[in-house]
């Protein structure tokens, strides 16, 4: 889906060698698309961010996580590199063409770089990584306002805080977020969770309401069962969490049902 919409924003602005990778992808050969963007230098400068985007998404696509952070952390790069402009060049660009003038990225694109940077270190379980990346993100959003209707970017970043640990920052952005979405129905259940944990009971009350009773018992039944499991988690072996996080998963879907 990312993807699509990269290719959509950047239409027009591709090499003939990002377009090549930009077809294999397409076609259903992530690793050949990937294959075709190994050497920067074989696009133009002006190109050099496009290329680190590109092959970043793709690789996170095909599951090589790791190379796809090295490729987006590159892009991250590039970005803050040319966001660092002189008076002088910023004269000039305005009457050269745009073919020599490197693509800075716009600001929904700087946004998709923190976004798969967040998907491909949760991936690797390696959470303090992604929340630095949730905090970078935000900062954009905040920077670009236009960035807020980005509601899975949104929802990820509170994830992050969540996976920390950071139940009150998670809260609050959890809140930011049900108040800029049209149909906020999807996270009632992590507000309302989080209020009673909180004990901010009276915002509580506010978010169950959008919750019928079962989905309210059923919410309170999951925290409960986290909140058991967490307190023993760092004392768990890899394998114990493994079996912890199995039960879990298999207790959720029977209390949903």
């Amino acid at each position: 889906f990312f993807l699509s919409c990269l290719a959509l924003i950047l239409s027009g602005c591709a090499s003939a060698r990002l377009s090549r990778a930009r077809a294999e992808f397409y076609r259903g050969d992530p690793l050949k698309a990937a294959s075709d963007l190994k050497d920067p230098g074989s696009v133009s400068n002006r190109d050099r961010l496009l290329f680190f985007m590109e092959k970043g998404l793709i690789l996170y696509e095909a599951g090589k996580y790791e190379e796809s952070i090295q490729a987006l952390l590159k892009a991250a790069e590039k970005i803050r590199e040319q966001e660092v402009i002189s008076v002088s060049r910023q004269g000039t660009s305005l009457v050269t063409s745009e073919s020599i003038v490197p693509y800075r990225g716009e600001y929904e694109e700087r946004l998709l770089v923190h976004t798969y940077l967040i998907m491909d270190y949760l991936l690797l379980g390696r959470p303090e990584d992604a929340l630095v990346e949730a905090k970078q993100a935000l900062e954009v959003i905040s920077d670009h306002p236009a960035c807020k209707e980005d509601y899975f970017s949104r929802a990820l970043i509170a994830h992050c805080y969540e996976a920390m640990g950071e139940t009150n920052d998670a809260y609050i952005e959890y809140k930011k977020l049900a108040n800029d979405m049209p149909d906020p129905d999807a996270i009632m259940g992590r507000l309302y969770a989080y209020a009673l944990s909180l004990g901010f009971f009276d915002e509580a009350k506010t978010w169950g309401r959008y919750l019928s009773k079962k989905e309210k018992k059923q919410v309170i039944m999951i925290e409960s069962l986290k909140e058991k499991v967490m307190d023993k988690w760092e004392e768990m072996g890899w394998r114990t969490k493994l079996i912890a996080a199995a039960i879990i998963v298999a207790v959720i879907i029977t209390i949903i049902k």
